[in-house]
């Protein structure tokens, strides 16, 4: 009769351990920003500089299930990954992360973007607030003999941002 008992909790558990939402899976697809717009600062750089600074890829972004995180995330068009935990609606990329990102231009082949924070809190499972804060390293050619500029940039956005459906030029497709 004991034994019956403990096999009855046993199927008991198991069959409430069915009923919870995977929370990690409404984050996983490709995300685009539909509103909000990343803020670039860069200290000590003449604002004449500022025009020769390549273009980063923020606007959209792709999550699926990590191998050793709940989550990666990778900036649309680039190799830059980013490990996420994931705690209910909120997706909270680990600190202190960094990757190098290609520019696409001659002069200034790659940046380095040194991650300090990102949250992604879900709405639902199509649309989330992402508040984003990084620094980003890049040379600047002075065009003088080889001479470069090295300068460091604080990129923070927040805004809102919803999955694009299947066929929309992420990962999957």
């Amino acid at each position: 009769m004991k034994t019956l008992r403990w096999a009855m909790l046993v199927l008991a558990v198991a069959a409430g351990c069915g009923d919870k939402e995977d929370p990690v899976l409404k984050f996983v697809g490709l995300w685009k920003y539909v509103s909000g717009m990343p803020m670039v600062s860069c200290p000590g750089l003449p604002i004449a500089a500022a025009g020769m600074l390549p273009t980063l890829p923020l606007a959209m972004f792709s999550l699926e299930r990590g191998m050793t995180s709940d989550l990666q995330g990778t900036l649309a068009g680039t190799k830059c990954v980013f490990l996420f935990d994931v705690k209910d609606k909120v997706a909270t990329a680990r600190p202190n992360q960094m990757c190098s990102v290609m520019t696409g231009r001659p002069d200034i082949p790659s940046a380095t973007v040194f991650l300090t924070s990102w949250v992604i809190t879900a709405a639902d499972a199509m649309t989330a607030d992402s508040k984003f804060v990084a620094q980003v390293k890049v040379a600047v050619p002075l065009g003088m003999g080889g001479l470069v500029l090295p300068v460091t940039c604080d990129v923070t956005g927040t805004g809102n941002v919803q999955k694009a459906p299947p066929g929309d030029g992420g990962a999957a497709d």
